[in-house]
């Protein structure tokens, strides 16, 4: 018994490893407080910098415009309102006047000469003609003739067909200024067939036409002259005749030709002439083409 007591009993084993355990745990406590430590410190630095805080940048294209204060009731009383914005517009350029004819003084004094002979008494012609010489000066002033108004105030009849007769004044010509004007007819009418002769597909053989007319108020004498007839050709409405193209020449001076690249053209057939006495009126037509 006394040896056995006097023998130290051995320490278990599960106290010893818990004492260690309870130590490492310690250690890593105070390795966690001393990072925990660290950051601390490097938070606190970061805060004691100058530099400003980060604020997120507005990615729209513009800033909205902050609506504007409204006015209080004293204040708009006494701020003036703004006027009203005027549109400048030009005025248009006043109309010019209407031109005066270079005939409009020697008409006044016409007119006023006319106006007082009729009053007085004083002019010799028909009350009637004197009228109507007073409204055609109104016509001429005002610049245009409106139509038939000269035909109806001098009492002109209007033609309504060819051969009807149209009332005209004509000069009584001698038989030279017959002679002078038959011959200036002529050539106006040759001159005026040739010119209209142009190359088509007619010519070829010949069928092409041509035709010319007019009007001539020198009188009845100066076809007579032209045509070689004798006063009895007046007692008809129309005459009219075929010549060949030396009957033609022999009376017109002249026949109608033309000329066109490669070729020449001649009247081919018979020339026909129609002319109203009374009305001076004619019609000159035939066929022209390539001669064979």
């Amino acid at each position: 018994m006394d040896a056995q007591s006097a023998t130290p009993a051995p320490r278990p084993r599960r106290a010893t490893v818990k004492t260690e355990a309870s130590s490492e745990k310690q250690n890593l406590n105070v390795k966690n407080e001393d990072i925990d430590s660290d950051f601390e410190a490097q938070d606190a630095d970061e805060d004691n910098d100058d530099e400003p805080a980060y604020t997120p940048k507005s990615t729209a294209k513009s800033t909205p415009k902050s609506a504007p204060k409204r006015k209080t009731p004293a204040k708009a009383a006494t701020t003036p309102s703004k006027k009203a914005k005027v549109s400048k517009t030009k005025p248009k350029p006043a109309a010019p006047p209407p031109p005066v004819h270079k005939a409009e003084p020697m008409l006044e004094i016409l007119q006023r000469a006319l106006e007082k002979g009729v009053k007085n008494g004083e002019v010799t012609l028909d009350q009637n003609k004197l009228a109507c010489i007073l409204q055609y000066v109104g016509v001429l002033r005002r610049g245009c003739d409106e139509v038939g108004i000269t035909n109806k105030i001098f009492g002109i009849p209007e033609p309504t067909g060819e051969g009807e007769a149209v009332g005209r004044a004509v000069a009584v010509l001698s038989e030279g200024q017959v002679l002078q004007k038959a011959r200036a007819l002529a050539g106006e009418i040759v001159y005026d067939m040739s010119k209209k002769m142009k190359w088509t597909g007619s010519c070829r053989t010949g069928n092409a036409r041509v035709n010319t007319e007019g009007l001539s108020l020198d009188g009845p004498e100066v076809f007579l002259k032209l045509l070689q007839l004798d006063e009895g050709a007046l007692k008809k409405a129309c005459n009219s005749f075929e010549y060949t193209s030396e009957e033609f020449e022999e009376r017109f001076g002249d026949t109608p030709s033309g000329e066109v690249r490669y070729a020449s053209l001649w009247m081919t057939g018979l020339i026909k002439v129609r002319w109203w006495p009374k009305t001076g009126q004619y019609k000159v037509w035939g066929t022209y083409g390539k001669p064979k």
